[in-house]
């Protein structure tokens, strides 16, 4: 990104000056480099008035004068973002001893210095030139952390937090069993955004603590399909089918391929599609396009693919980007998201109704014929060790070393769209 300003005051010779910036890309960072870069153009004891656009830039800078620009490290390390650069200008204000002035003008005002140096930006923007501000021998921090020797110009805390979710997204992300997802489009955002709770409400209680557990296993496929109680005890179901159609192995996507079950699914597929429309609907009474939304390739189809997502995949509550995209032409993004998780809980509450539940019902009536109770799976605990030939071994096309991070720190955006972006 580029930041730049220009010297229009009578009492000086005009000048301009326009450069890129590196790492942590914001607006405010923009215009706070620009008033830095020109505090260091003018001389000692200077009065300097400065135009800015930007309202934030100039509460947090008559916030800083309050404290006389003298940051205690407790107080830099507080700063939300552009820590280092506020305690560059605040050092240099003190230094030269500069009567510093913000005033706002109106954005997209028309005016015409405004005007300039927008345009001058641009301009700079297509070259190589580049400006960074140095850390060394700050008046109050004697150390300045660092990650992959990249410098943290964010809240510590925040971004130790940002490193840790996405430290723990990459191991889910490169799990054997998701190596489909890393060839496929996933709007990962809404995803955990959905699965992580209520959008409106983010109070905390047990059913939503236990919806949540269970949406995990529907994620992580690790759902209690006779397959899955095989791994513990095999010596109990080694020779258990599907109880329903007695054909094939119970895993899990054996439960929505069955043909015993095929049908209920149809009708709940059917059904949610509706649901949606009309929550996209209710958003936008505008809405016309339904065809865009019933044609998305392959998301409706009641089959496994290794390649493709298909509504196996939404059912396991993973969010195709295209079919973010396709709701977010209609809707803004928050209204997306509402309109999603609805879609979301509306599948997963009929599949525990309707296929799940009487599914567990089913199975606990025959183990009780076969007198399989809790004292005795704990018995014949790991007595026979299971070769699973139904376990997904992919580990091409990870992602490793927190790349999604560092593109975030040198390009900014949203750090889920770099494996978007990356899909192989």
């Amino acid at each position: 990104m580029t930041s730049g300003f220009i010297q229009v005051a009578e009492t000086a010779e005009f000048s301009q000056f326009a450069t890129n910036i590196e790492q942590w890309p914001s607006s405010s960072r923009g215009e706070l480099s620009a008033i830095v870069s020109a505090l260091l153009t003018v001389p000692p004891n200077s009065e300097i008035i400065i135009q800015t656009d930007s309202k934030n830039t100039i509460d947090h800078f008559n916030k800083i004068e309050k404290t006389n620009f003298s940051l205690t490290p407790r107080q830099y390390f507080r700063q939300e973002r552009n820590g280092i650069i506020w305690n560059i200008l605040s050092e240099i204000i003190i230094k030269n001893k500069l009567n510093v002035e913000l005033k706002k003008v109106k954005a997209h005002s028309d005016n015409v210095y405004n005007n300039y140096i927008d345009n001058l930006c641009k301009e700079t923007h297509r070259n190589e030139s580049i400006i960074t501000f140095k850390n060394t021998d700050l008046y109050n921090i004697d150390i300045i952390p660092k990650w992959k020797n990249i410098r943290i110009d964010q809240k510590l805390r925040r971004f130790l937090t940002l490193k840790s979710n996405f430290s723990g997204f990459e191991e889910f992300y490169n799990l054997n069993r998701n190596g489909k997802y890393r060839i496929t489009e996933i709007h990962w955002e809404s995803t955990f955004k959905i699965l992580n709770g209520d959008i409106e409400n983010n109070s905390t209680n047990f059913e939503s603590s236990n919806k949540k557990a269970m949406k995990v296993k529907f994620l992580i496929e690790e759902l209690s399909t006779i397959n899955q109680m095989k791994k513990s005890f095999l010596s109990l179901y080694e020779n258990w089918l599907c109880q329903f159609c007695g054909k094939e192995e119970e895993h899990f996507d054996h439960i929505w391929t069955c043909q015993e079950n095929l049908e209920i699914l149809t009708q709940i597929r059917e059904h949610v599609i509706f649901k949606l429309i009309e929550e996209i609907h209710k958003e936008n009474e505008l809405f016309t396009e339904e065809n865009d939304i019933l044609h998305i390739s392959s998301i409706w189809n009641i089959e496994y693919s290794n390649d493709r997502l298909t509504f196996i995949d939404i059912i396991k509550g993973l969010i195709p980007l295209n079919l973010y995209r396709t709701i977010n032409k209609h809707l803004n993004k928050s209204k997306t998201e509402k309109v999603l998780y609805n879609f979301r809980n509306l599948i997963y509450d009929e599949i525990m109704k309707n296929i799940w539940r009487p599914r567990c019902s089913y199975i606990k009536e025959i183990e009780k014929e076969y007198g399989i109770t809790k004292k005795k799976k704990l018995d014949h605990k790991n007595q026979k060790n299971y070769d699973n030939i139904f376990r997904k071994v992919d580990d091409k096309n990870r992602e490793e070393n927190l790349e999604g991070l560092r593109n975030y720190i040198y390009f900014g955006g949203n750090i889920f769209d770099y494996y978007n972006v990356h899909v192989h």
